[in-house]
């Protein structure tokens, strides 16, 4: 069990949210990231995970 102040926690809540991931991902990346270790890529966020996969659609130039 880990025991945050309030205000870290709620920061941390709203990067899970964000990434769309559950807390202890996002805390095990911080944890891997401060100790210069692999992050887990179920660590990753789940937005940038999205994009990196998608392709551009072609879209005509307005002359």
């Amino acid at each position: 069990m880990v025991r945050l102040r309030e205000d870290l926690w709620e920061a941390v809540q709203e990067i899970a949210q964000r990434e769309g991931l559950p807390v202890s991902a996002v805390i095990t990346r911080m944890v891997a990231e401060s100790l210069d270790r692999p992050v887990p890529d179920y660590c990753q966020p789940k937005t940038a995970a999205v994009r990196s996969t998608q392709e551009e659609l072609p879209v005509p130039q307005a002359s």
